[in-house]
């Protein structure tokens, strides 16, 4: 039998592969199994990283495999190309080290992403924010601080409730780390990021890390004192927020005589202590 099997030069990329000759031609690859596309797409994705050590580029590359794999299948993949991604998939959560099922769920967030899974339709938006907002410094801050030392996330988690995160994506994102350390799961980078959905999310996040660690080797601070910095800032915009709202009900009359005096003997001391003046001592 004359089984000819198709290589690609090294310099040829499979998505470049697959924008000259179309993804028939590229799934055509996959059905017959040749060693070929996918081979070099791996071999070229994985080349110089560590992927026991080097966690974030690693997951970066698995991230693209997959990313190839997903627009060479079919929308219908229970046939042979699908089979033959099956396949792949198996042996790259042996090669990164994954569970299958994380990385089956990270192929099919890929395929959902690129609406290339037709069960996605209604799901995948009533699954999705409808916006992501823009993060504050503030969150921007602690979840950076949480993709670079995830042992300190019980913390956070502990001194920062949801309602003072101003965004949704960084509630969103700080809800999975909660989901996480409640159900006594692993909050390293790569385990969050297996737990969100949502592509858009995985990118901010991946993004997020990327920053955290830019910064990094300039930090002054370590990692304890700069969560600490972080939750005071939120408990400080969380009193202002408790002062605004005082306010406003004072200003509507909300409170009798006696309730008046407490509330702004209250917000007295409150802003006394943020602005580090000390309490009156009794003369």
């Amino acid at each position: 039998m004359d089984l000819r099997i198709l290589t690609l030069p090294d310099e040829l990329d499979p998505a470049e592969f697959m924008e000259d000759r179309g993804g028939d031609a590229f799934r055509e690859l996959l059905t017959t199994g040749a060693i070929d596309a996918l081979e070099h797409k791996i071999r070229t994705a994985t080349r110089g990283i560590d992927l026991a050590r080097d966690t974030h580029r690693a997951n970066q590359a698995l991230e693209e495999i997959l990313a190839t794999i997903a627009r060479g299948t079919d929308d219908d993949i229970t046939g042979q190309t699908g089979l033959r991604a099956k396949q792949l998939i198996a042996r790259l959560a042996r090669q990164f080290a994954l569970d299958e099922s994380d990385v089956r769920s990270r192929f099919g967030a890929i395929r959902r992403s690129k609406g290339l899974d037709p069960r996605a339709t209604e799901g995948q938006h009533s699954s999705q924010s409808p916006t992501l907002q823009p993060l504050s410094t503030e969150e921007s801050e602690l979840l950076e601080i949480l993709c670079l030392h995830p042992e300190l996330a019980p913390t956070a988690l502990s001194d920062i409730g949801g309602d003072d995160l101003s965004s949704s994506t960084a509630r969103e994102l700080f809800q999975t780390y909660r989901r996480l350390e409640e159900g006594g799961y692993a909050l390293d980078f790569n385990a969050v990021l297996s737990e969100i959905e949502d592509p858009r999310l995985k990118h901010i996040l991946v993004e997020l890390d990327d920053r955290a660690h830019e910064k990094s080797p300039k930090a002054i601070l370590d990692g304890p004192t700069r969560l600490r910095s972080v939750i005071r800032q939120f408990h400080q915009r969380h009193e202002q927020r408790e002062i605004r709202q005082t306010e406003a009900d004072l200003a509507n009359g909300n409170f009798s005589e006696q309730e008046e005096l407490t509330v702004l003997q209250q917000m007295i001391a409150t802003k006394r202590r943020q602005q580090g003046i000390p309490a009156p001592t009794d003369g």
